[in-house]
């Protein structure tokens, strides 16, 4: 990882117009601790998991390596009681939007596409997954991006707030 690191900030910086690898190895070193200092987590996301917590199974299902994943979930570790299961791509050697991953991460579930639904921000890896196993899919547009038909959500909602009363219409239908 930490030659990876170094080389994607070499080359970014390199597509700047700033060819220096020592900089880039420095940046590589130093945006760990600094990101780590800076956990995500979106200002509705503890209260819509407590809402739905008590009402469904839940499943994060990220991508990408192993240690950049679990070093995410560290920096925010209060997120990771809510999910019943955890899926990280590394560790299962497929990334989204891969339907084998959606198959492994629904049998982790005991659960069937048809009855899932998947809540992501990527049109091309969490949307373009789902509508490839035949599961409702839900895009969390947050900054209002115009998406071409290419790949088309079953919903699209601005905000994670928007989620719970969505999944109750659902339910209702």
């Amino acid at each position: 990882m930490p030659d990876y690191r170094r080389e994607a900030w070499t080359r970014g910086l390199k597509a700047l117009g700033v060819d220096d690898p020592a900089l880039g190895a420095k940046l590589a070193e130093e945006f760990p601790a600094h990101r780590r200092k800076l956990p995500l987590a979106y200002e509705e996301t503890f209260e819509v998991l407590d809402a739905l917590k008590s009402r469904y199974k839940l499943l994060l299902l990220t991508n990408g390596s192993p240690d950049l994943q679990e070093e995410k979930l560290a920096m925010t570790p209060e997120l990771i009681p809510y999910f019943d299961e955890i899926v990280i791509s590394g560790q299962f050697g497929e990334g989204k939007p891969s339907p084998r991953l959606f198959a492994h991460a629904l049998q982790r579930l005991g659960l069937q596409a048809g009855d899932c639904v998947m809540v992501g921000d990527k049109l091309t890896t969490d949307i373009k997954g789902a509508n490839g196993v035949g599961m409702i899919s839900i895009w969390i547009n947050r900054h209002g991006v115009v998406r071409n038909d290419e790949i088309v959500p079953s919903y699209e909602i601005a905000s994670l707030s928007e989620l719970q009363p969505l999944l109750d219409k659902l339910s209702a239908e």
